[in-house]
């Protein structure tokens, strides 16, 4: 993803927001919800292809999510 965002720049920020929600429902296990938005607006707003993740808790999961966390460059 990280290769990808940097050959084609139009895409970043749409990898990035895919990238911050599963990285939501990993680490914090709920959808991604920006500050000032409204609670239930999240639940709404998460992509049905993202809700179906099976909760992953596992270490290796968690490790993984922080390490993309960690290198990829957000904005």
């Amino acid at each position: 993803l990280y290769d990808l965002s940097r050959q084609i720049p139009q895409l970043k920020k749409d990898i990035q927001d895919g990238l911050l929600k599963m990285l939501s429902l990993v680490l914090m296990h709920k959808p991604l919800r920006h500050p000032g938005m409204p609670k239930g607006l999240a639940y709404q707003l998460a992509s049905p292809s993202l809700t179906n993740i099976p909760e992953a808790s596992d270490v290796g999961s968690i490790t993984l999510a922080l390490r993309t966390l960690g290198s990829f460059e957000f904005e």
